[in-house]
């Protein structure tokens, strides 16, 4: 058991995350199991002690709140992607200091990237003059995900970021990366 649960954490993509959300439902679920036992035992005046074990339960909801209409949305970019992308993948899209979920694909000889809010990024790969790999974005270490920093100065464009799961696949399609 221990190594097949070993075996999901290392999994990067959905997989993983679905691994870590799991986890953190069921530490916060433990002190909910453990509620009414407690709350037997505790006098209804004393709020702290209430709102304290309320905590777990308002962290679960707000995670189930903004996780799942985010993974709903990723899957409908990931299903009305271009049929002709040579690549796509799930990805976080670093656009300055906004990090937001979005949807990476490389179509004939272009790397769009389109965030969940805000406009896609369009790139030509020939106009890429750099790209260098990273796991960290403004100060987060991102585990499962493997980050490239593309630098375009030849269109004007700012340089900008995304972050894949299979960032092996990625590193074979990139032009010019350096780690």
């Amino acid at each position: 058991m221990p190594q097949r649960l070993n075996r999901v954490f290392e999994t990067p993509g959905a997989t993983a995350h679905a691994a870590y959300l799991l986890v953190f439902a069921l530490v916060c679920a433990l002190p909910l199991l453990l509620l009414p036992l407690v709350a037997m035992a505790l006098p209804l005046t004393r709020p702290a002690l209430w709102t304290a074990l309320a905590c777990p339960l308002l962290l679960l909801c707000a995670a189930l709140l903004v996780y799942g209409p985010v993974r709903h949305r990723i899957r409908r970019l990931l299903n009305h992607c271009d049929e002709r992308a040579v690549l796509r993948s799930p990805c976080l899209v670093l656009t300055g200091l906004i990090e937001q979920p979005g949807v990476a694909q490389v179509v004939a000889d272009r790397l769009i990237l389109v965030p969940l809010l805000g406009r896609p990024i369009e790139v030509p790969l020939k106009d890429i003059e750099s790209v260098i790999t990273s796991h960290w974005f403004n100060g987060a270490l991102f585990q499962a995900l493997t980050g490239f920093m593309v630098d375009c100065p030849g269109n004007g464009r700012k340089p900008f970021g995304f972050a894949v799961p299979d960032g092996d696949t990625w590193r074979a399609v990139l032009p010019r990366i350096t780690d």
